[in-house]
């Protein structure tokens, strides 16, 4: 038997993050899929799971990096995301991160937006 290519990984991590600020909170609702590549045939080969990253792992390390790092740019938290799992699992050889970004707006309120109610804006992604 020969495994040609092992990858997996945890899809629709949802992440809601509301920035405080003194005069406004920010809102961002992420929806975010995590694939690896690397050293994992034994997993699949021998029953070897010693070498696997738990998908509540990833799950966990998205919500602290978010807490640590915030999310200000989708692009720069997925850069981080894949480099962390690069650099903390020597198994890994490959990391897919995909970021959904779901929008809101703010709501106005007497011609003013609202420092912290939003509507969510639509079904673009």
């Amino acid at each position: 038997m020969t495994l040609s290519r092992n990858a997996y990984g945890k899809s629709r991590v949802r992440l809601t993050r509301v920035t405080r600020h003194a005069d406004r909170h920010d809102l961002k609702e992420l929806c975010i899929d995590i694939q690896l590549e690397g050293d994992f045939a034994g997993s699949y080969l021998e029953g070897d799971n010693s070498k696997v990253v738990p998908t509540d792992t990833m799950k966990n390390i998205v919500y602290v990096l978010a807490k640590k790092r915030g999310v200000a740019s989708i692009e720069n938290f997925g850069e981080h995301l894949a480099e962390h799992f690069l650099q903390t699992y020597a198994q890994v050889t490959s990391t897919t991160v995909r970021i959904a970004e779901q929008p809101w707006q703010r709501l106005t309120l007497d011609g003013r937006p609202h420092p912290h109610a939003f509507l969510q804006s639509g079904t673009e992604k």
